[in-house]
């Protein structure tokens, strides 16, 4: 695998990792509800991105199980991201931490392997624990 997308993908989980050592220091729950929502917002992109991903694989192959799966990410995560607003924050950290790991496993099973470069799945399974680890600690925090 080009080392591009790694250096980009590893990139992209520094805020994640910013975001959770930010929510050590929250000291009022509306600071962690507006930091809560930050960090859905961030995910919710990343996970529209990968959404994306499926859209452009199933469009070609007119995989209409994939293209289907491809809007699932940017609708939860609009669910999530009203969650925090009218609720505690930290379940829909734990749910998005839940929802990564789906695309994950939806990126395993219905991603074309003649088109994923070796090491692919490796790097995302890697990607997926750093960011879903930062979104639980995040949540356990605000507990």
């Amino acid at each position: 695998m080009n080392k591009l997308p790694l250096y980009f993908g590893y990139a992209g989980a520094l805020p994640f990792v910013l975001f959770m050592l930010l929510s050590f220091g929250m000291d009022e729950a509306r600071h962690f509800q507006a930091l809560s929502f930050i960090q859905l917002s961030y995910g919710a992109m990343i996970l529209s991105f990968l959404g994306g991903v499926h859209w452009g694989q199933a469009i070609p192959s007119n995989n209409a199980k994939q293209m289907g799966f491809a809007m699932v990410p940017t609708i939860a995560c609009l669910a999530l991201m009203v969650w925090t607003l009218v609720a505690d924050p930290a379940m829909p950290l734990f749910a998005m931490a839940g929802l990564f790991w789906i695309v994950f496993l939806a990126d395993k099973r219905l991603m074309p392997l003649g088109f994923i470069p070796e090491g692919y799945f490796t790097f995302r399974r890697n990607l997926t624990m750093i960011v879903s680890g930062t979104l639980i600690v995040s949540g356990l925090v605000s507990l």
